[in-house]
């Protein structure tokens, strides 16, 4: 008789297991819905609920605790907003739509999203622009030019075996 088992496994070691529910908490928090097989999204839906009903609470300890489940800033400013949109919701604020069976496999493949619609901020990386003027091209390109021609072929003697 089994008991105490609190999740799936889905053929996977722990770490696998984690990094696969990062992802696709990240997926859901980042776009608002996520395909994936049936065990899975029946998995994670749990674990989203949970996140969502701590990001209903806006403080600075909750805010931490979705960065580090999450590991993204980014996700976890998404699910704070989620967690405003949801405010007066008790519970409930994801389903699972069925998309039918994958031809590969025959597994169900099913549309976690959110129950209301979200409004989602998406990831930007912010680059410092690089002031490209001429003379700075032609500094950079003198710099490539006497690298390569620096860099000599250093050719190691070999050892003599006795065979």
């Amino acid at each position: 008789m089994k008991k105490r088992i609190s999740t799936r496994k889905l053929n996977r070691t722990t770490d696998e297991r984690k990094r696969l529910f990062r992802g696709l908490i990240k997926d859901i928090g980042a776009r608002g819905f996520v395909n994936t097989s049936l065990a899975k999204a029946k998995t994670i839906k749990p674990l989203v609920e949970k996140l969502v009903t701590r990001a209903k609470n806006n403080s600075l300890n909750n805010l931490r605790k979705l960065i580090q489940v999450t590991g993204d800033v980014q996700t976890a400013h998404n699910l704070l907003r989620a967690g405003e949109v949801f405010k007066n919701r008790p519970g409930g604020y994801t389903r699972i739509i069925r998309l039918g069976k994958k031809v590969s496999d025959n597994s169900e493949k099913v549309r976690l999203e959110w129950v209301e619609p979200v409004v989602i901020k998406e990831n930007k990386v912010l680059r410092k622009k690089e002031n490209k003027t001429p003379e700075k091209e032609a500094v950079k390109r003198e710099a490539v030019s006497v690298k390569k021609e620096d860099k000599k072929k250093i050719v190691k003697p070999r050892r003599k075996t006795n065979k």
